[in-house]
């Protein structure tokens, strides 16, 4: 009896026996119990009618669907493990790029500038007296950015930019105040081999608009107008904010609220240069980050509860912009004639897009969408690092081959490993955003003989990249990765 026996297991007492949970499990995932009884008469099962005595042993009746549905369940448990891993691998793929877009902006912009671009997201966050883009009542901006912590060197910058400040802890933390903004991300030639000193800066800042009141929407407009300007007045600085709704973006529809919006009709090759190009200064990344490449929006969301529901998967650190889609005949038409009108401001770069939507329009091309190409070398990029990594570690190389993120503490600071930036990667011309459209490009119209449309092409590329060459035999190619690159 328990009250002389403290460590009686407590299946004796009627819960469920060691053998019976294996019922519970495959009941659960087949709709069969196993083929062998709990711990009781030495694993035989009893028979319901005289307890005690050995059961029929059904076992042997099943038929073959019913062991060729268990191992079908079973090959799909282990897919789906595999599935996992494979997401776990982009999403650090994801992450170290994203580290080292951001470090390849920073040094790319001049002094005033880089202070710019390194504050923007704590200005954003934070609703503060003295600080740009300050809005009152404070409760007309409603919180800030997800996953967001302004660092204290960030503090000690703005205290250098902003003295005046208000920077008592109740007023740099959001007490209380829900945040907002789920992702603060950069899109189009930053990073790239097109970002030059007079690249703008277009920010999406995703929310969910039916979560935030028509007062507060307006609240955040008249913050990111004042911020726009700041930054224009201070530096030169051009920045434009987006506040994108999580949901329309989700089914591919981006309206017409403002001019540099494509409209419903050009929602997948939005969303596909997005994905291509997106840097996040703060807040969560897209889910299709983790996706494999080219999937159906089914399989896609299939994925993405299987993400929701795993253990395995951060999925606090996502959110849901929806599948990258290839484009139909009628939305390459209209995007062909919105990249007419943009032309007139930006020719060079038109130029170039137009030229992508006939490469995916030609049925003879590879069907999967540049952004997907990336994700997948990406992947493979970071596969290889992890691979060569083990491998020095299995010929005794370890302490070499650790990296701050696995290195155990041994009683010093880990040092974090140095971000190489994209130029200077081996592979920078298969994961710089705007060399890869310009190669997919290259290579249709040499697929097609259109050898003029091909030199329109090229200066284009070299007018919109902003650095120059003087042919393969420039004396400082070496020295200047970009160069080389052109």
């Amino acid at each position: 009896p328990p009250e002389t026996n403290p460590r009686r297991p407590n299946w004796l007492d009627g819960a469920p026996r060691p053998g019976e949970y294996w019922d519970m499990i495959l009941k659960a995932l087949f709709g069969r119990k196993s083929k062998n009884k709990g711990p009781a008469n030495g694993g035989i099962p009893e028979s319901d009618e005289n307890p005690g005595a050995p059961a029929e042993d059904l076992s042997l009746d099943e038929g073959p669907g019913e062991e060729m549905a268990a191992e079908e369940a079973e090959e799909d448990l282990l897919e789906d493990d595999q599935i996992l891993k494979e997401m776990n691998i982009r999403a650090r793929a994801y992450e170290t790029y994203n580290r080292r877009k951001l470090k390849t902006i920073e040094q790319r912009l001049n002094g005033l500038d880089r202070d710019i671009f390194r504050v923007l997201p704590a200005l954003i966050h934070l609703n503060t007296k003295g600080l740009p883009g300050y809005i009152e009542p404070r409760d007309r901006v409603p919180g800030g950015i997800w996953n967001y912590r302004v660092r204290k060197d960030t503090v000690d910058m703005l205290k250098k930019m902003f003295p005046d400040a208000d920077y008592r802890p109740l007023s740099l933390r959001k007490v209380g105040v829900k945040n907002q903004i789920y992702s603060l991300s950069a899109m189009g030639s930053l990073a790239s081999i097109a970002q030059t000193s007079k690249s703008d800066f277009d920010l999406w800042v995703c929310v969910k608009k039916d979560k935030i009141k028509e007062s507060q929407l307006d609240g955040f407009k008249e913050k990111f107008k004042a911020l726009e300007e700041w930054a224009e007045d201070l530096s030169h600085f051009e920045v434009h904010f987006f506040i994108t709704d999580i949901d329309s973006v989700k089914v591919n529809n981006f309206g017409s609220a403002d001019k540099e919006s494509a409209g419903s009709a050009l929602g997948k090759l939005l969303k596909e240069e997005f994905y291509r190009t997106h840097t996040v200064l703060a807040g969560h990344f897209p889910f299709w980050t983790l996706m494999p490449a080219t999937m159906t929006d089914e399989e896609y969301e299939r994925l993405r509860l299987l993400a929701i529901k795993s253990h395995k998967i951060e999925r606090g650190n996502y959110i849901d912009l929806g599948n990258a889609q290839r484009v139909t005949m009628e939305e390459a038409f209209g995007a062909a004639l919105w990249q007419l009108n943009k032309a007139l401001g930006s020719p060079f770069k038109s130029a170039m897009k137009m030229a992508l939507i006939e490469d995916y329009m030609d049925k003879a091309t590879d069907p999967m969408l540049l952004c997907d190409r990336l994700k997948e070398t990406l992947a493979e990029i970071q596969v290889r690092g992890e691979t060569e990594e083990k491998e020095a570690k299995a010929e005794g190389n370890e302490e070499e081959a650790e990296t701050p993120d696995i290195k155990e503490d041994r009683g010093r600071v880990a040092v974090q490993p140095e971000l190489v930036l994209l130029e200077e990667d081996p592979e920078r011309t298969n994961i710089d955003c705007y060399n890869l459209m310009f190669n997919r490009i290259q290579d249709y119209y040499r697929r097609t003989g259109q050898e003029e449309n091909l030199d329109v092409l090229r200066k284009c590329f070299y007018l919109k990249a902003g650095t120059s060459i003087t042919g393969l035999q420039d004396i400082t190619r070496s020295k200047y990765p970009l160069k080389d690159m052109l």
